[in-house]
């Protein structure tokens, strides 16, 4: 051990290039992933039993809460159409993907979006009633990988996620 801090360098270079790696891999399986899939067949049954059968855009969404010893995650999978916004929670086990029953947000209903910063690849978005209470806040991305079992999904969704923010900025001008 003569050179203590190289060696620690080359170790660090490495855990970051396995990670970089791990990444690059997840975006491209992200594309079209199963959980991709199966998010939109939950969204697709959803918008069947509310029998809205007009447009709408899909998207895989998340709220994350840090503490200082603690994260807390929700996840959701919302349906946009130019009226409603349907906000599924998903449930997620070993191998499959569940989900509770869907919200259902009127356009009417929101008041203020704050959708911070324009541009992504990470949106992070409240809607607000009258009264400025928050009714739904989450958290937006293009590309969402496997890193930890806070983010349990690969998906890749930037055609997805810039036509929902098109589809809320008309919302916002209400």
């Amino acid at each position: 051990m003569e050179h203590p801090v190289l060696m620690f360098f080359g170790v660090f270079v490495v855990g970051v290039l396995i990670i970089l790696i791990k990444s690059h891999f997840d975006e491209k399986k992200g594309i079209d992933s199963p959980e991709k899939r199966k998010i939109g067949e939950i969204l697709q049954k959803i918008m069947e039993e509310h029998k809205e059968f007009g447009e709408y855009v899909s998207v895989y969404a998340y709220q994350r809460d840090d503490h200082a010893r603690s994260v807390r995650c929700w996840y959701y999978a919302i349906a946009l159409t130019a009226d409603k916004m349907y906000v599924v929670p998903l449930i997620f086990g070993d191998k499959e993907i569940g989900h509770s029953q869907a919200i259902v947000i009127e356009k009417d209903s929101v008041d203020k979006i704050d959708t911070g910063k324009p541009g992504g690849p990470i949106y992070f978005i409240k809607c607000m009633d009258g009264n400025g209470n928050v009714i739904l806040d989450f958290r937006l991305e293009e590309k969402n990988t496997k890193l930890d079992k806070t983010y349990p999904v690969n998906i890749v969704q930037v055609e997805e996620a810039r036509a929902f923010m098109q589809i809320l900025g008309q919302w916002k001008q209400k």
